[in-house]
C-alpha cells in the first residue's frame, strides 16, 4: 500500500526551522549608535558570549545582517553556542561610498576613509 505525502503546506524544513531554534540557544546582539565621525547610525549583530573573535564584513553593497541571513551562522551554531566562537558582524557605508554614483571620485574615497 501507497501512503500519500501530506500537503505541501504542512511540511516544514529543517532550514526553515533552524533559525528559531539556533535563535531560543544562542546570544544574539543588536547595537545601534551614532558615529559622530561618520554622521549617521551605525548597526552592529553579536553572536556568541565569548571564544576566538571574528570580525564580519559584508559583501559589497552588504549590511550588517548579511553573514546571519546567507546561513553562515546557523552552520556552525554549535561552536557559538559552547563558546568556542563570538562573530562581530559590522555594517558598511558602501552606499555613501564607493557605489554612490551622484558623488565624485574624491569624495567617494573620502567618505570610505572616514
Amino acid at each position: 500500500m501507497r501512503t500519500s505525502r501530506p500537503p505541501q503546506a504542512d511540511v516544514i524544513s529543517v532550514t526553515d526551522a533552524a533559525p528559531r531554534i539556533i535563535a531560543a540557544r544562542m546570544n544574539r546582539e543588536y547595537h545601534k549608535w551614532y558615529s559622530p565621525t561618520l554622521s549617521r547610525e551605525m548597526e552592529l549583530l553579536v553572536f556568541g558570549h565569548s571564544g576566538v573573535p571574528l570580525l564580519v564584513f559584508p559583501t559589497s553593497m552588504g549590511r550588517f545582517y548579511q553573514y546571519e541571513d546567507s546561513g553562515m551562522i546557523a552552520a556552525v551554531a554549535s561552536r557559538y553556542q559552547s563558546g568556542a566562537l563570538q562573530a562581530f558582524c559590522v555594517d558598511s557605508v558602501d552606499s555613501e561610498s564607493w557605489y554612490n554614483k551622484g558623488a565624485q571620485p574624491r569624495d567617494r574615497i573620502q567618505r570610505h576613509l572616514q
